[in-house]
């Protein structure tokens, strides 16, 4: 039994049909699946998925990148399903400086929270 921890196939542009992602999934031993938000549209969207897919699960969060954009829905989120199972894609993330170090620490410490 393997679990995915980390996947975006509930996001519009996922290059392959899904059908054959769960197929392949289930074929490779990987019983569940957990799709992570990575802005707040993208976490309701995990939520959505999962609840259409018996083995498939979601994380609501915002990427470090993304929080410039809001991240208030999160806790919004929290609580809305039974299909929810974490909290991410969140953190610091410095490298490219998408979102300011004050947005990003201020977003991290309120999600964190939600976890």
């Amino acid at each position: 039994m393997l679990i995915d921890t980390h996947c975006h196939i509930h996001e519009a542009d996922f290059p392959l049909p899904i059908s054959e992602v769960l197929e392949r999934a289930k074929y490779a031993d990987v019983t569940k699946l957990i799709c992570i938000g990575t802005t707040e549209i993208s976490s309701k969207e995990a939520i959505i998925f999962a609840s259409e897919h018996e083995h498939v699960w979601a994380s609501i969060g915002v990427h470090p990148h993304d929080t410039k954009n809001g991240y208030d829905e999160v806790e919004k989120l929290a609580g809305t399903s039974e299909k929810i199972v974490a909290v991410g894609e969140i953190g610091l993330d410095y490298f490219y400086n998408h979102s300011s170090r004050e947005v990003q620490i201020k977003a991290l410490k309120e999600q964190i929270k939600v976890a």
